[in-house]
């Protein structure tokens, strides 16, 4: 995500988050970026609640509160590489977008 500086560059990062390059041109309302977000955020908490995500053995082992097997660390690194986790590093921006756009 590149650096807001003004309402009007964070809208349209906010925009394309939601929909993607050119967003803020194709007549999405506000509502309707609030609400993608919205289900994106809740489509991302639930992932996230149901899958155990861990970047070396001992997290892992930690998260499950004994030595992981290997097949619990593959299962963990498929996790990890799934495309849908990628979204994970918008979450926060998920998160803070319906306050910002509200404050508009």
């Amino acid at each position: 995500m590149s650096n807001c500086t003004t309402k009007e560059q964070f809208i349209e990062e906010v925009f394309e988050l939601a929909f993607g390059d050119n967003a803020i041109n194709r007549d999405f309302s506000f509502q309707e970026v609030l609400t993608k977000l919205k289900e994106e955020g809740e489509e991302l908490h639930h992932y996230q609640e149901n899958t155990i995500v861990a970047y070396d053995r001992s997290q892992l082992d930690d998260a499950l509160g004994e030595k992981a097997t290997d097949a619990d660390w593959e299962v963990c690194q498929n996790a990890i590489h799934d495309n849908d986790y990628a979204w994970s590093a918008m979450s926060d921006a998920c998160a803070n977008a319906e306050e910002e756009v509200s404050n508009v």
